[in-house]
């Protein structure tokens, strides 16, 4: 998180999993680490409950998760 930036920036990494690609955020959340890692979180998938993304970054992360697991 940059100085720019605060906490209410971000919304959850699982309600995002859940209400827009239909999964888990332990699943979602593996994600992150390799095809997202340029994207702006708050935490890590090894503790992906709390995990947070940033609210500009959230298209870009559900459009990426699709179009790979579409490949």
């Amino acid at each position: 998180m940059n100085m720019n930036e605060n906490e209410n920036d971000y919304v959850s990494l699982g309600d995002v999993c859940r209400n827009q690609l239909g999964m888990q955020c332990q699943y979602g959340s593996r994600y992150a680490d390799n095809l997202c890692k340029d994207l702006r979180y708050i935490g890590t998938p090894a503790d992906y409950h709390p995990m947070k993304i940033h609210k500009e970054d959230v298209e870009e992360y559900v459009r990426r998760v699709v179009a790979y697991r579409n490949m």
